[in-house]
This record gives C-alpha cells, sequence and structure tokens, in this order.
C-alpha cells in the first residue's frame, strides 16, 4: 500500500514537472521610460532606423536648435514607448538620449527616465546624465548614490569632483581634500569648481560669485546660498528650468529665470504681462533682432495682446501689435486689429506678411491670401519678390483644403526657381519617405538634423523649412509643431526680410575679347593672362601693350645682361647669373 502511495506521488509530481515551461523574459527596452503625456503615441518608433538615431540624437542641443525645433525635440525624445529598431538594449543610445534631454532643459523628466531604467551603473552617459539631473534638482544624496554603484567609467574627469563632496559629506575630510586635488589637476580646468570646492573644504573664505555652467557648479553656489541672480540669465536650460520653478531660489533670481525661460521657448506664456503699455511693447517688438526674441517679447506679454482695443492703438503700431498677438496665440484678438488697419496706412509688404502669419497661426482675414503672395512674388521690385516667395515657401505646406491656391496661384508657385536649399535631394527624399511610411520618430529626426547642422542654428531656408513643415504635417502627429515651425519662420522674415537676389556679375571686356593673331606674329598662350595679371589690355597680339615708363610706373624694357660674351654660344644672361654664383667665363663655358 505504502509503496503504491510512493508511485503515484512521484508520478504526479513528474507530470507537473513536465507541465510547467520555463520561458526566458525579454531585455527591457530602454526607451519604455519617460513622460506619457507629450501627446505622441507609444508607437513613436515603430520602424524608424537605429542608426539615423544614432547620428542624431548627439546633435540636438541648445546652441543648434531654435525654440520651435528644440519644442519639438523634447517631445520626442521624453515619449516613453519602444525603442528603434534593435536598439532596445542600445545603453549609449540611451545615454545619448537622456543627456540631449538634459541639456534641452527637462531635468526632471530625465531624473524620472533613468530611476525607471536598468543598468544605468554599466553606462556611463546615464550615470552622468543621472548624476547631473539630481544635482540640479537638489538631490544630492542621490547623486552620491549613482557615483557609489557605478561600474564602469570611474576615470573620467567628471567623477572626482563629485567624490571629492561626497566624501566631504560622509566626514572624510582628509580623504575629499585629497581627491579634490587630483580633481583640480585633470587637463580640463574647472575654476568655478575650484573656488567653490576649496572654501567649502576649508570652511572660511570668500567663494566669490555663483557659478551655472555645469550642474555641479550650480549645485555647490546654491549649497552655499550664493547669490544666482546675476547668472540666472546665461544658465543653461537644464538649470533655467529649475530655477524658474524652486520656491527655495531667491525671487530676484527666480523672476529673471522664467523671463529667460519664456524667451528661449522652455516655459509657458507669463500669466502676468511684463509690458502692459501698448506703445511700450510696440517698441520693444520692433526692437527685436530676431523671430524667436520677437515672440518672446509677445510671450511674456500675452495679457496685454489679449486685451488690446484695436480703436485706441496708433496707426504706425497695429500691425506689430496684430502680429504679435498672434505669434503669443491670441488669434481673434489679431485678427480684429487687422480689420482696423485701413488700406495705405501700412507698407504693403508688413501687411502681406500680417496675413501669412494670420494664416498659419489659425485662420486670416480670409480665402485668397496665399494666391495674393503667389502674385506679390512675380512683382518688380526685387526685394518685395524675394520676400513673398520665402513667405510662400513657408506657409503654403500648412494650408487647409478650404485655403488651397488655386491653379493660378499653383503655376506661379512652381515657377520660382530662385529659392536656395540646403537639404538636398537625397535627404528630402528620405524626409518625405519617412513621412509617408508613417515612421514619425524617424521624420522628426530627419528634420532636426537638418536644423541642427551649422551654419542654420535652427533659423533654415524659406525652401528646406516648407520641405520640412510639409514632412511633418503628413504624420499628422507633428501638426503641431510644423505650424510653430512655421510660424518662427515667418516672424523671422518679419524681423529679417530676405535679401534680394543678388544680380549675376557681368564678364569684363578684356575676358570676354578672344586673342588676335595678325600675320607673322603667333600669340603665346601665357600673354593673355600675363596681361590679366598686371591689368594691362590685350593688344591685336593677345599680349600686353607695351606702355611708356610713365604710364603706371610699368615700362617694357629689354633685358641687358652684365657684359658681352667671351666665347661662342654663350647666353647673353649667363655671365650675370655666373658672376652671382661665384664663377667666371672661358671661351663660353662656366669653370669653378
Amino acid at each position: 500500500m505504502g509503496a503504491a502511495l510512493s508511485a503515484l506521488l512521484l508520478a504526479g509530481g513528474t507530470a507537473a514537472r513536465a507541465q510547467v515551461s520555463a520561458t526566458p523574459l525579454a531585455a527591457p527596452d530602454l526607451f519604455a521610460a519617460g513622460a506619457h503625456d507629450t501627446g505622441l503615441s507609444p508607437t513613436l518608433w515603430v520602424g524608424s532606423s537605429a542608426q539615423i538615431a544614432r547620428r542624431a540624437i548627439p546633435k540636438l542641443t541648445p546652441g543648434r536648435l531654435s525654440p520651435a525645433f528644440a519644442t519639438l525635440a523634447r517631445r520626442v525624445l521624453a515619449t516613453a514607448g519602444r525603442a528603434p529598431d534593435g536598439a532596445g538594449e542600445d545603453a549609449s543610445l540611451a545615454g545619448a538620449r537622456a543627456a540631449a534631454l538634459l541639456q534641452l532643459g527637462d531635468t526632471a523628466i530625465v531624473a524620472d527616465l533613468i530611476e525607471h531604467t536598468p543598468g544605468v551603473e554599466r553606462s556611463l552617459d546615464l550615470s552622468r546624465a543621472a548624476a547631473a539631473a539630481n544635482l540640479i534638482l537638489g538631490r544630492i544624496d542621490k547623486a552620491c548614490g549613482v557615483l557609489d554603484v557605478l561600474a564602469v567609467g570611474r576615470d573620467d574627469p567628471y567623477w572626482p569632483k563629485l567624490r571629492a563632496w561626497c566624501l566631504l559629506r560622509q566626514g572624510k575630510t582628509s580623504e575629499a581634500e585629497i581627491v579634490y586635488n587630483l580633481a583640480i589637476n585633470q587637463p580640463v580646468q574647472d575654476e568655478p569648481y575650484a573656488r567653490l570646492m576649496g572654501v567649502k573644504l576649508a570652511g572660511v573664505g570668500d567663494p566669490g560669485a555663483a557659478s551655472v555652467l555645469n550642474s555641479l557648479d550650480f549645485a555647490l553656489s546654491r549649497d552655499m546660498n550664493l547669490d544666482l541672480a546675476p547668472v540666472a540669465k546665461s544658465a543653461p536650460p537644464a538649470v533655467l528650468s529649475v530655477l524658474a520653478n524652486d520656491a527655495g531660489v531667491a525671487p530676484a533670481a527666480r523672476e529673471l529665470a522664467r523671463h529667460e525661460g519664456v524667451m528661449r521657448g522652455l516655459l509657458p506664456p507669463a500669466t502676468e504681462p511684463e509690458l502692459s503699455d501698448p506703445v511700450a511693447l510696440a517698441q520693444a517688438l520692433k526692437a527685436a533682432k530676431s523671430g524667436p526674441t520677437f515672440q518672446g517679447v509677445a510671450l511674456l506679454s500675452r495679457a496685454t495682446l489679449a486685451r488690446l482695443d484695436p480703436a485706441a492703438l496708433a496707426e504706425g503700431d497695429r500691425v506689430v501689435l496684430a502680429m504679435a498677438a498672434a505669434a503669443a496665440g491670441e488669434v481673434e484678438r489679431a485678427r480684429l486689429i487687422r480689420r482696423a488697419i485701413a488700406d495705405g496706412t501700412a507698407p504693403f509688404g508688413e501687411l502681406m506678411l500680417l496675413d501669412a502669419v494670420l494664416e498659419v497661426a489659425g485662420g486670416g482675414p480670409g480665402e485668397g491670401a496665399l494666391d495674393r503672395l503667389a502674385e506679390v512674388s512675380t512683382n518688380a521690385d526685387p526685394r518685395l519678390r524675394a520676400l513673398a516667395s520665402a513667405a510662400l515657401a513657408i506657409a503654403a505646406p500648412l494650408q487647409p483644403r478650404g485655403l488651397a491656391l488655386s491653379g493660378e496661384g499653383r503655376a506661379i508657385l512652381s515657377s520660382r526657381t530662385e529659392m536656395d536649399s540646403r537639404l538636398g535631394a537625397a535627404r528630402g527624399l528620405a524626409l518625405d519617405e519617412a513621412a509617408q511610411g508613417g515612421r514619425v520618430g524617424e521624420t522628426a529626426l530627419l528634420a532636426l538634423e537638418v536644423a541642427a547642422e551649422p551654419p542654420s542654428g535652427g533659423f533654415l531656408l524659406p525652401a528646406d523649412r516648407g520641405r520640412i513643415e510639409a514632412a511633418l504635417a503628413r504624420t499628422g502627429e507633428l501638426a503641431g509643431a510644423a505650424r510653430a515651425i512655421a510660424l518662427e519662420g515667418l516672424l523671422e522674415l518679419a524681423v529679417r526680410p530676405a535679401p534680394a537676389p543678388a544680380a549675376l556679375p557681368t564678364p569684363s571686356r578684356t575676358a570676354a575679347r578672344p586673342p588676335a593673331r595678325p600675320p607673322g606674329r603667333t600669340a603665346r598662350p601665357d600673354d593673355e593672362r600675363r596681361a590679366q595679371g598686371r591689368g594691362l589690355p590685350g593688344d591685336d597680339g593677345g599680349g600686353a601693350r607695351r606702355l611708356r615708363p610713365h604710364a603706371q610706373g610699368l615700362s617694357r624694357r629689354p633685358r641687358r645682361c652684365g657684359g658681352a660674351p667671351r666665347g661662342p654660344g654663350a647666353r647673353p644672361d649667363r655671365r650675370r647669373r655666373d658672376r652671382h654664383r661665384g664663377l667666371f667665363r672661358d671661351a663660353g663655358r662656366a669653370r669653378p
């Protein structure tokens, strides 16, 4: 009985083990962490090329991107989802993504993203981004914790600087001093860190001015309660976004940071207007040197623009205030001001641009604005023609079906051949193909890569901007970004109009005149070139005319030798040459 029961239990256990199968867990996707409210789908990167991502993402830095393109980059990189094809385990690419987000100002998102990313300690890029984000947010202990578990790249110059502070916080002053001395003797010097950390180690002394050059300098400055107001405007985006929203920062520094954050497109419009007087606001707008600066001033005074009375505005200020209202999102107020502008009270070119801005910002004064742009692009005035052609190239790709160009307008647009482009045929084809295939992330990265390349810095040629807008709008999800990029381009035209096309150079008479060969003389091949090099007109034989000694300080004298040749066969100029060499001549031969 016992033996039978044992056999039955053994058989049951064997059957149970046979039914259990071990399935290996899939490797974690390093792009799965991130923000979930960017307005983009988690399938953003499906089908995208990992090679394009590895090439483009490291280029996305604030100095290379205008505010509209930087906003697009933050949205795309912050979206949680699947990584580009085959890059789910690429720690280097994930680190480049985190570093780009940090440089663009999404400090809190980077800290949260890395906290939910596995294997941070095995990636130098992810570890540095994690430490920097925590330092900027004031989480010093978390930054030291990143250093404690770091498994790679400990010889990087960044870590000794952080380790000296972490050891000091633990009360290990002597060890901190040793590490500090090693840190300040690195090939790349960091004067603010050496000054601030030196005073912190000594416990006495004047630390000097605060510094926001990097995360460690900023964290030290704030920990030592230094005045951050003088350096708030020069802060990088990662620091600026924290300064503007941290209640522990002095109000003066926080206000300056918020002002600069709105100007750079990092922060939403101010609730309290910075300029409440319409006259002063119009003067500030007219003094703007670039499109983003113009839009930043408008966003800082959005509340003022929203309540403007068109009838109370000076005629010379209505165009610029209407354009500012549209740039700040107050499109209805901008349309009211536009209707109050009487014919003949404003330059035609400014009105033409205002209508284009209203079209892009959300609806214009009526259909046909683009057709008017197309008609003006054939104007006899070269500057007005260039301005209309540039505005048409920017505004046309985004129009809804009801506001599309007429047949005549399309014919005029297709005849414009003077628009320059740096996008190129190959990259333009890749951009269009990515948008047509629904690869949203790849389309965005290709557009951002073009915007980040010098010398554009985000300020693209109108033809390139229009091509990018069309591709982004075709994806559907990025239509809002395309509209923001178009608005930025039109505002740039309003502030800095496109130059008139340069006239073709007129060929010189000398270059156009073929050399003649009169009978009895053959022109030498270098006669014409020598004549042009000396600035002399060509003679009938293709050479330079012989001029008198007083003419232009030139003369054509026969070559003279040092003396008569002594032997047969000696060339006239060899005697002088031999004298310089210390030789003498005998019977036509040189002898030492």
